[in-house]
């Protein structure tokens, strides 16, 4: 996949996230209703080749139970170190897990007819495959005759249905996040639309080449990313025996490295409540891009695979959001710090503001 091929599907879904939200007639929303179907939309893109109006009922539909499958998992965690939990009735783990099941059930069907009208035109002849699907089908093909092959289509369906999990709550509650921060700090949003003016001009809508020429945007966002903490804590494995701090960890014992334990510490970030994206420019003014202890992405060999993604949609629909809307105040429940709901990912209570067009 080429970068220009991915910067120009974004740009589609961000042209229609400002016509969603122009629409609204500055009527409070929780973003996440117009920001989630943008990111499934570039999932349905990598993965089918095509994409959906954000009006489309299936779409509607797949964000909503990727939405519940995220909650429900984390109420079902003890699960994992316990599994007799899921074999008693009657308790909350036995109702997750059924739950979470059925709707696993429903989301599979849809992506299973995705697959079928993909197989419908497949043509293993093609020279390049268009999209995931086309990719995995060809290879499918290739090793037709290996009763070996792992390229099944339940492998294919799982596939496509971890592309989608990752790629879009995490994008769309990093946005929520930056939004929610931008309401409460006018002045960063101030200094943010300065830049951005200044950079695009009449433009309205940003490319990647712009983000050398926006470091104080590349800083908020990598602010949001610090203090946002999306994935708090890490599930792992310890591969051999480790010493740490005079204790020994035996190998193949479960860990959980916890994130946020290094992105709130005062001494690698000073205030490290307080949303600073200044903390991310040197006194030129230009990003620092290098943070050895900064890591919402993990770290290591199994470093998150969607890393490059998801910055070229934070970056774009970031600016495409503050170059185009002035915040409204905040209604709702979430304030930060500390006030956030805690699912696999790490996201703000629900709240609404208004996006005011700016001309």
């Amino acid at each position: 996949m080429g970068k220009s091929w991915l910067q120009d599907m974004i740009l589609d879904e961000a042209r229609e996230l400002v016509d969603d939200l122009t629409a609204l007639k500055e009527n409070p929303i929780d973003p996440t209703e117009v920001i989630t179907p943008c990111a499934n939309n570039v999932i349905c893109g990598i993965a089918y080749g095509k994409r959906f109006s954000h009006q489309d009922a299936r779409l509607r539909r797949l964000t909503e139970l990727i939405g519940k499958n995220l909650t429900l998992t984390a109420k079902g965690q003890p699960v994992d170190f316990y599994p007799f939990l899921r074999h008693i009735p009657f308790t909350k783990f036995s109702t997750v897990l059924k739950e979470c099941t059925k709707n696993n059930e429903e989301i599979a069907r849809f992506l299973q007819d995705l697959v079928d009208e993909h197989r419908k035109v497949f043509r293993p002849s093609a020279d390049a495959p268009s999209d995931y699907i086309d990719a995995f089908l060809k290879q499918q093909y290739t090793q037709r005759d290996d009763p070996t092959s792992t390229f099944t289509d339940r492998q294919l369906i799982m596939s496509i249905h971890n592309l989608f999990a990752a790629g879009t709550e995490t994008t769309s509650t990093s946005l929520c996040w930056a939004i929610l921060y931008l309401i409460e700090n006018p002045k960063v949003l101030a200094n943010v639309q300065k830049e951005i003016d200044s950079v695009l001009g009449d433009r309205q809508f940003p490319v990647l080449e712009d983000k050398e020429k926006l470091p104080y945007c590349q800083a908020t966002i990598t602010e949001v990313l610090r203090l946002g903490n999306l994935v708090p804590v890490a599930g792992r494995k310890t591969v051999e025996d480790v010493e740490l701090s005079g204790f020994i960890v035996p190998k193949d014992t479960k860990i959980a490295p916890m994130i946020f334990s290094v992105h709130e510490d005062p001494v690698l970030f000073p205030e490290p409540m307080k949303f600073k994206p200044e903390r991310f420019l040197d006194a030129d003014g230009k990003f620092i891009s290098k943070v050895e202890w900064l890591m919402p992405f993990g770290s290591g060999k199994r470093q998150c695979l969607g890393e490059s993604l998801a910055r070229m949609e934070l970056f774009l629909f970031f600016v495409t959001l503050a170059r185009n809307f002035t915040l409204g105040p905040l209604l709702g429940g979430a304030e930060t710090p500390g006030h956030t709901l805690m699912r696999i990912v790490n996201a703000p209570k629900p709240f609404r503001t208004s996006f005011i067009y700016r001309s």
